[in-house]
C-alpha cells in the first residue's frame, strides 16, 4: 500500500490558497476604489467648466481645467494692455451702460459722454465692483448720489474686479486727461489678496483668463509695476499650463506648484482628490487680508504702498486724495464678532492720515446697517455688493465730510500746486 496517498503537502494548500486571497485583496481593493470614484463623483458640482467638491468655490478639484479662449465682440468689459481689463465703450448690458470713454454712465449717455467737457472740474471715484454698482442701476450707485449730493460732477471710474493697484493705475491715466479737482479710491479688505496675484484663475480658482499688472515692494519701501505688458487672455492658457517655467511664478503670492499639473489619472475623480488634499492644505495657510490689516503683515505693507502712491501722485497734481474704507461680508462678520468700536481699517487710517489726505473709514456704519436689517439690508440678492440703502449711506455721510472739509486740509493742498 502506498502510504503516500492522502497526505497532506503544506506546499500544494498555499499554492493554492495564496493565489485566492491575493485574487480577494484585489477585488476589495477595486471595490473600494470604485466606492471611494463613486462617492467623490457624488460630491462634486460643476461650475462654468470648474470641478468643486460640495460646491465650494475654494475646494476645487486640482489640476484646475484651463479654458480655451473664446472672443467676445459686445462684452461689457475688454482687454487692456496695462490694466489688465476695462470697460468697453458705448456698451449697455443689463443694468449697466459705459458711455464713449469707456466710464459707466446713465443709459442716455450711452454713445456720448458722462461730462459736457475735459475742461469742467470732475470728482472721480475710483475702485472695483463696489464703486462700479454691480446689481444695482447707475441712478442708485454711490457715486451718482453723491453727485447729487454735492452738486458737482461725480465721474464713476469703477471697473468690477479691480484690486487698489488697477484701481491706482487707472487714476493715474485719467488724471492726465481729465481736470480733476478730488480722487476717491475705495476698497475692501478682500481687494488686498487681489494686490499680490496676476492671474485671476490663480487666487479665485475659477475659469476667467483674466491677468492684471501688481506692484512688487522693493527695498526702501518704493514698489515696481510687474509685468510691464499684461498679457491677453488668449496667451494666459499657455502660460498656465507651463507656469512653472514662466517669470510670472515669482509675481504670484497665490501659487502652489501642482494646481495646473496634469497626469495619467486626471480622468479618476477620486485621484485628483488626493491630489488636491495638500495643495487645499497650503492655500489655508496663505495670508488673509484682515489677518494682515489687523497685524500689519505682508498684503497689508503692499497695500499701504500703494495706496502712498497714490497719495504723492495725486498731491503733486494738485488733486486732493480721498482714501475710501469700505467692508465686504467677511470683514463685517469678524467686525461683528470683535464687538463695537473694532475696524480692521484701523492700522491703515493712522498710517495714511495726514494733513492734505482724507481718510474716511465708513466700515462701522455699514456695520450698523448689517446688525439692524441683517445680511439682506447690506447685500443684494446674489449676496456680494451692497443694496442701494448701502450705497444711499455712503455717499450722504462722505457728501458730509467733503463738505466740512478742513480748512487746513485745503490749505495745504493748495500750497502743493
Amino acid at each position: 500500500m502506498n502510504r503516500e496517498v492522502g497526505k497532506w503537502k503544506p506546499e500544494k494548500t498555499i499554492n493554492r490558497i495564496v493565489p485566492r486571497i491575493l485574487v480577494r485583496a484585489l477585488l476589495i481593493l477595486v471595490l473600494a476604489g470604485l466606492s471611494f470614484e463613486f462617492g467623490v463623483r457624488l460630491m462634486v458640482r460643476e461650475n462654468r467648466g470648474q470641478l468643486y467638491v460640495l460646491g465650494k468655490s475654494w475646494r476645487p478639484l486640482f489640476p484646475l481645467t484651463i479654458p480655451s479662449y473664446q472672443a467676445r465682440s459686445n462684452a461689457y468689459g475688454r482687454y487692456d494692455p496695462e490694466l489688465g481689463w476695462t470697460l468697453s465703450p458705448n456698451r449697455r448690458v443689463g443694468l449697466y451702460a459705459t458711455d464713449r470713454h469707456g466710464v459707466r454712465c446713465r443709459f442716455q449717455s450711452l454713445f456720448h459722454s458722462c461730462w459736457s467737457t475735459t475742461d469742467e472740474p470732475i470728482i472721480g471715484a475710483f475702485g472695483d465692483s463696489f464703486t462700479h454698482g454691480d446689481e444695482v442701476e447707475y441712478e442708485q450707485t454711490w457715486p451718482y448720489i453723491l453727485e447729487k449730493e454735492l452738486g458737482e460732477k461725480v465721474i464713476n471710474f469703477g471697473v468690477p474686479g479691480y484690486g487698489v493697484d488697477q484701481a491706482i493705475l487707472r487714476f493715474e491715466r485719467w488724471s492726465r486727461r481729465v481736470r480733476m479737482k478730488t480722487a476717491i479710491v475705495a476698497l475692501v479688505p478682500g481687494d488686498l489678496a487681489r494686490n499680490a496675484s496676476v492671474f485671476r484663475e490663480i487666487l479665485y480658482l475659477h475659469p476667467t483668463l483674466k491677468a492684471k499688472p501688481r506692484f512688487i515692494r522693493k527695498h526702501g519701501g518704493e514698489i515696481a509695476r510687474m509685468p510691464e505688458r499684461v498679457p491677453h487672455p488668449a496667451e494666459v492658457p499657455d502660460i498656465l499650463r507651463r507656469f512653472d517655467q514662466t517669470p510670472y511664478r515669482r509675481y504670484e503670492d497665490t501659487y502652489v506648484p501642482g494646481m495646473f499639473r496634469t497626469g495619467v489619472w486626471d480622468r479618476s475623480y477620486a485621484a485628483r482628490f488626493i491630489q488636491s488634499l495638500p495643495i487645499w492644505r497650503a492655500r489655508r495657510r496663505l495670508e488673509q487680508p484682515i489677518q494682515s490689516l489687523l497685524q500689519g503683515g505682508s498684503l497689508y505693507q503692499l497695500n499701504l504702498a500703494i495706496l502712498r502712491r497714490f497719495v504723492r501722485d495725486a498731491r503733486d497734481a494738485g488733486i486732493l486724495p480721498v482714501v475710501l474704507l469700505l467692508a465686504e461680508e467677511d470683514a463685517l462678520r469678524a467686525m461683528a464678532r470683535k464687538g463695537p468700536g473694532f475696524s480692521p481699517w484701523r492700522r491703515t487710517v493712522e498710517s495714511i492720515s495726514k494733513p492734505g489726505v482724507l481718510v474716511v473709514d465708513l466700515s462701522r456704519i455699514i456695520l450698523e446697517i448689517y446688525r439692524k436689517k441683517g445680511r439682506d439690508g447690506v447685500f443684494n440678492h446674489a449676496g456680494v455688493h451692497y443694496t442701494p440703502q448701502v450705497h444711499r449711506r455712503i455717499a450722504r455721510e462722505l457728501a458730509r465730510v467733503l463738505r466740512h472739509l478742513p480748512e487746513a486740509t485745503e490749505r495745504d493742498l493748495e500750497s502743493d500746486k
